[in-house]
């Protein structure tokens, strides 16, 4: 059976997320990661201009799909995910490049991630703040939205597809979005 692991988690490079798997004994290369920093770069035309609101995963992915990189207003598309440097100079540029007419996007929807000590905002609130700035509502790209379902589709064949993980809403939704089955992994992230 061919595994395929898929997060929300925008911030860290593939690199950093397939070294975080094998460090737990979980072998993983590249190619069978899929982030919502994928799926929102696919979001994102070549050449475009895109302000990145978010961490280095999500830069890491524009750049793959030779997006150019801005820190301005000036953008034709703001992509809004998880970071560990929110800032309101960050909030502000985003703002300004929304108000000018960059399409909105996010890496995902999820308002609550896991932190060392418990709940921290996820990258949905980051974009709540934008969205409620702007009047403007974002194109959610990550688990379950349908960019992340069809970068799944585009990997695997067949129709045995078994969708694991610990959120009803966002894996479980996933697992409609690919027609396959869905097994609840109870972590206290259901």
């Amino acid at each position: 059976h061919r595994v395929l692991f898929a997060t929300n988690h925008s911030a860290p490079t593939k690199h950093q997320l397939v070294e975080k798997l094998r460090r737990c004994g979980v072998p993983c290369e590249a190619q069978d990661l899929m982030t919502s920093a994928d799926a929102a770069a696919g979001l994102v035309a070549p050449g475009e201009r895109a302000y990145a609101f978010a961490g280095a995963g999500v830069r890491e992915a524009l750049e793959a799909r030779r997006v150019r990189l801005v820190d301005h207003h000036r953008a034709d598309v703001v992509v809004v995910g998880w970071h560990e440097d929110l800032s309101l100079r960050g909030l502000t540029l985003a703002v300004r490049a929304v108000l000018a007419g960059a399409r909105l996007i996010a890496t995902n929807q999820d308002r609550l991630r896991p932190g060392e000590d418990g709940p921290v905002p996820g990258a949905g609130a980051f974009v709540a703040a934008v969205e409620a700035a702007t009047g403007v509502y974002a194109q959610y790209a990550g688990k379950p939205n349908e960019p992340m379902a069809a970068l799944i589709s585009r990997q695997i064949v067949g129709s045995d597809v078994v969708v694991v993980g610990d959120s009803s809403a966002t894996d479980g939704g996933l697992a409609v979005a690919l027609q396959a089955r869905f097994v609840l992994v109870r972590t206290g992230n259901a």
